[in-house]
């Protein structure tokens, strides 16, 4: 299974590998194929990556799902990432997955991104679990910065004490 999902991983993407990529998303459930067919973009493919998360059941293993959304961040899954955001502001243990949570969120760069992006910054219901959505928020914004995240990097910067000097370079 390991050799077959870094043979995945590694891959190119063209025609011949979208069909394997699907049949073992369908066929096996396979999470490393699910993120590879996210990376085609296909409208066509939505339903499976929205079917991942009902066939796991529970939000605290859509690891891959957000992995994929991130990949193809289309409007559709918006209310996955909105339900999944007020499941975890609401728990008392972090998750892993959260990571890719906070990643699939930041994917859409744009106004609704932003405005959940803020949603645990003020409404995380454990103190103690704050400190944990900080750092993924950061992170996510880190990997798919957009200006649109400035003022939110700089609240954070002056708030949570955040930075990276890198995601403050303005052209002046």
């Amino acid at each position: 299974m390991l050799a077959k999902d870094s043979a995945i991983n590694r891959a190119s993407l063209n025609e011949t590998l979208y069909n394997r990529v699907k049949e073992l998303v369908i066929k096996e459930t396979n999470q490393s194929a699910l993120v590879a067919l996210a990376k085609f973009r296909r409208k066509e493919d939505i339903q499976l990556i929205l079917g991942n998360e009902k066939i796991l059941r529970t939000y605290h293993y859509n690891f891959f799902t957000y992995k994929a959304i991130s990949q193809f961040p289309d409007t559709v899954f918006l209310p996955l990432l909105n339900k999944s955001l007020h499941q975890a502001i609401r728990e008392k243990f972090w998750y892993d997955e959260w990571r890719e949570l906070y990643k699939a969120i930041a994917s859409y760069k744009n106004d609704i991104a932003l405005k959940l992006l803020r949603v645990p910054l003020t409404q995380t219901k454990h103190r103690n679990m704050r400190e944990y959505h900080v750092n993924f928020i950061f992170n996510a914004i880190e990997e798919f910065y957009t200006p649109i995240y400035d003022e939110l990097l700089w609240s954070m910067w002056n708030k949570e004490k955040k930075n990276k000097s890198e995601c403050f370079l303005y052209s002046v």
